[in-house]
């Protein structure tokens, strides 16, 4: 049962545009907390420096007061007002990683309270490429408390669908119990209730210490940060694995499997969300409805519905896509934060249409004549040639993959031949990330 002082507090959500900063500002400065857009996933913020805002902030993502938030600033000139004096050696990372989709790690000035650091004497400094929440910030004319939209275990896509229910648009759809303390919620140029919600969360950088060490993979790569000239960067290494069926992608992944790699199967991925992904099923239902048989989504009668159309194809993927990419991202996480072998290879055909490339340091294609596939594909599912031929037709094209890897392998020879090019491929790969 929700308390009628929080029922009372959701009489006040509301949203703010950028003609209304000026009044989010306000909101922020009397104590508010705010769900705001960033360069990354979308956000919640109050003033870092206002304590008791800050506990309410840990209050509503029912997160650990062990776990720090970060300190979202307006421009590079202000880290200095609230962080120690960083190693000149950085300033390469600083000015290319900010503005961006990174977290700049840094020792704290006193300025900043332990409840934001979780009493230790680092602090997160983000400065978004988003000019909207860079405006707010400088109107507050304080740091913000940063953290992604999120309960603490919940994925951002159901909190936020729960949020949208207090838009102001239909005051009788409103669920008190969702957000009970949330003031307002600040509006991007190109956000709107329907747009593709970001699961890439922004990428922690450890500048404490040289090297830098990536504390946390997201939106900014491994190799990125290796392009900058730090060749001892850690963290870990993702490789994205795509191209057609039948051309042999096995034989690279089981060499990466042998190289101590967890693996994700984007197929597999899908075919378990589709079972227990409860808020991508309730999107497919709605979208999807003569897919349903008895409640549940019928796998095959989905695949016939987008089948031979483009439209519901294209909104089949923007349905599930972010899903996948999530569980992408929380299998990585897992492997961070568990000590596992640090590498990471991700098997997708649509590797970038679902953005999972975002993610990857390197992306290899695997490719193969298309007769080969032909009889592999009508092998290995127990079909005619024709079927076979009819599912590689509708593939795109060599030149697709080939244009957008970084590497492409060609399968043309024998399985012995084709085992020794992915291996020294990926030998060749490795000797500049591990």
């Amino acid at each position: 049962m929700v308390q009628n002082s929080d029922a009372e507090n959701t009489r006040g959500v509301r949203e703010f545009t950028r003609d209304t900063l000026a009044e989010a500002a306000k909101v922020l400065r009397s104590g508010g907390i705010l769900m705001v857009p960033t360069d990354t996933v979308n956000g919640l913020c109050c003033r870092a420096l206002d304590e008791r805002a800050v506990l309410r902030l840990f209050e509503l993502k029912r997160r650990p007061f062990t776990s720090p938030l970060s300190i979202c600033l307006a421009d590079t000139a202000d880290i200095a007002k609230y962080t120690l004096p960083v190693a000149v050696g950085l300033q390469p990372l600083i000015s290319a990683a900010l503005p961006g989709k990174a977290t700049l790690v840094f020792e704290k000035k006193p300025v900043i309270p332990d409840i934001v650091t979780g009493g230790g004497r680092s602090v997160g400094v983000r400065i978004p490429d988003c000019d909207i929440l860079r405006e707010l910030t400088r109107l507050v004319k304080e740091p913000l408390a940063l953290t992604s939209a999120n309960e603490h275990g919940k994925t951002e896509m159901e909190f936020l669908s729960e949020s949208l229910a207090f838009l102001p648009q239909d005051s009788a759809k409103k669920n008190a119990a969702a957000l009970p303390i949330v003031s307002g919620i600040l509006r991007g140029e190109n956000d709107t209730q329907d747009a593709g919600i970001s699961v890439i969360p922004s990428t922690v950088i450890d500048c404490t210490l040289p090297p830098p060490r990536i504390l946390r993979r997201g939106a900014l790569t491994k190799k990125a940060v290796l392009d900058l000239g730090y060749p001892d960067a850690e963290g870990v290494t993702v490789i994205g694995i795509t191209g057609p069926t039948g051309a042999g992608k096995t034989t690279l992944l089981n060499e990466l499997l042998e190289r101590g790699a967890t693996v994700c199967d984007c197929d597999r991925i899908y075919a378990q969300l589709l079972q227990y992904s409860l808020p991508m099923i309730a999107e497919l239902k709605s979208a999807f409805p003569g897919a349903v048989t008895d409640g549940d989504i019928d796998r095959k009668k989905l695949s016939v519905t987008v089948f031979s159309d483009k439209k519901a194809l294209s909104l089949l993927n923007k349905i599930t896509h972010k899903y996948v990419l999530a569980e992408v991202c929380k299998t990585i996480a897992f492997v961070e934060n568990n000590g596992l072998n640090g590498l990471v290879a991700a098997d997708a055909i649509e590797l970038h249409e679902s953005r999972i490339a975002d993610l990857c340091d390197e992306t290899i294609a695997v490719l193969a004549p298309k007769r080969d596939r032909i009889r592999r594909i009508a092998a290995r599912d127990g079909i005619d040639a024709a079927r076979a031929r009819a599912r590689v037709n509708a593939q795109k094209k060599d030149t697709f993959y080939v244009e957008s890897c970084d590497y492409s392998v060609y399968n043309n020879g024998t399985p012995e031949e084709f085992k020794d090019k992915c291996g020294l491929l990926i030998n060749d790969i490795l000797k500049r990330y591990i």
